[in-house]
């Protein structure tokens, strides 16, 4: 199956206007029907990160008059607090526990306090959202990512207190800090001990990492929750700019793995290859990776819908968001698949090199 990038692109542009049609410029609706979002006040964080990240990876952000562009990232910027997280007093409200999060506390394997941290886990994984999708556009934050563990000891026990048998989870953590740490120190210095949290993160990774397969890890999780790990580890590290020292195994591991149609586990596998890939010598399994690529390209097309959008599954909008309802999940497209999918075309594209189809070169890769 053989993707058309322009008309992909101009359904994504065309989608997204519905959504923001009637609308406070800088405001979008998460689905067409159903949609529980709030769409004004101090409400809707997400939807405006999804729409401004799906627009910028499809080439339509350049397109778009600048007085949205710019109501885009003020929308955004005012969620800020004084602390330096980015806080949606909807979602913070609205959010639950996860069903997996509530299995492992029934079996023993999470501490009861999780129900508390998992409050403020989603808000520093909306903070990074945030800084991700100012920084694609060439906006930055108002004020300094939040630090939550500034002095050496505390951080120090924070990084490896960590469950690492949960790599996803424990990665996304870390990729956290990462994230802030580097934004900090490029825009905001001077940073108090920086320099030191970054290498004590870089000798954490060190510790953990797995020769055979390229990831990081204890104990023996599932290899799909390997590579997802190590997605959320080499999100971080692009951030820092740091290249791997054996990209092979990871290249080799990941291309070992069956493909996945959902979204998630998709992408995950992609953006592996593809940061993994800057590492490794020219060319290296390159045939493999572009068939890779080639699938996914044709698998994306699976989650697109007739309004031009794509919905987060196959004929059903997103219906939670860290627990939160979102929407009703009806038979339409909504943010946060559009966000998912035109990212995973980038990835794919920019995987695919010179043998992308015609109009890759206005597509863009999300930095995580």
């Amino acid at each position: 199956m053989t993707i058309d990038l322009k008309e992909t692109a101009q359904g994504v542009g065309s989608w997204l206007d519905q959504m923001a049609d009637g609308l406070e410029p800088g405001r979008f609706r998460f689905c067409s029907k159903g949609s529980l979002v709030p769409v004004r006040g101090k409400a809707g964080l997400m939807a405006t990160c999804f729409a401004m990240r799906s627009a910028w990876q499809s080439g339509i952000w350049d397109k778009w008059q600048q007085d949205r562009k710019e109501a885009c990232v003020r929308v955004i910027q005012s969620f800020q607090q004084k602390d330096g997280f980015f806080y949606d007093p909807w979602l913070n409200r609205k959010a639950g526990i996860s069903l997996e999060t509530i299995v492992n506390l029934l079996l023993g394997r999470v501490p009861i306090n999780i129900l508390y941290q998992q409050k403020k886990l989603n808000m520093r994984a909306e903070t990074r959202q945030c800084i991700g999708d100012l920084f694609n556009v060439g906006e930055k934050s108002l004020s300094p990512a939040p630090i939550e563990y500034p002095d050496p000891l505390s951080f120090q026990k924070y990084i490896r207190t960590l469950s690492w048998t949960q790599p996803y989870s424990a990665g996304s953590h870390l990729s956290h800090l990462m994230c802030f740490l580097a934004v900090n120190k490029e825009y905001f210095p001077p940073t108090e001990n920086c320099d030191f949290m970054i290498s004590e993160i870089l000798k954490l990774l060190s510790e953990l990492y797995d020769e055979e397969t390229g990831t990081w890890f204890l104990g023996k999780p599932e290899n799909v929750f390997k590579i997802n790990g190590a997605m959320k580890i080499l999100s971080g590290l692009q951030w820092l700019g740091q290249k791997l020292d054996n990209p092979e195994k990871l290249i080799d591991f990941a291309l070992a793995q069956p493909f996945q149609n959902d979204g998630c586990g998709m992408l995950n596998r992609l953006f592996v290859l593809q940061q993994a890939g800057k590492s490794a010598p020219e060319g290296y399994r390159y045939r493999e990776i572009q068939k890779i690529a080639s699938r996914a390209l044709a698998s994306v097309q699976e989650f697109r819908n007739s309004d031009g959008g794509f919905s987060f599954y196959k004929h059903r909008s997103q219906p939670s968001y860290y627990g939160a309802k979102v929407s009703k999940g009806l038979d339409v497209s909504d943010l946060h698949g559009t966000a998912m999918m035109t990212w995973a075309i980038g990835v794919s594209l920019d995987l695919l090199g010179e043998n992308a189809p015609d109009g890759a070169e206005n597509w863009h890769c999300h930095r995580a």
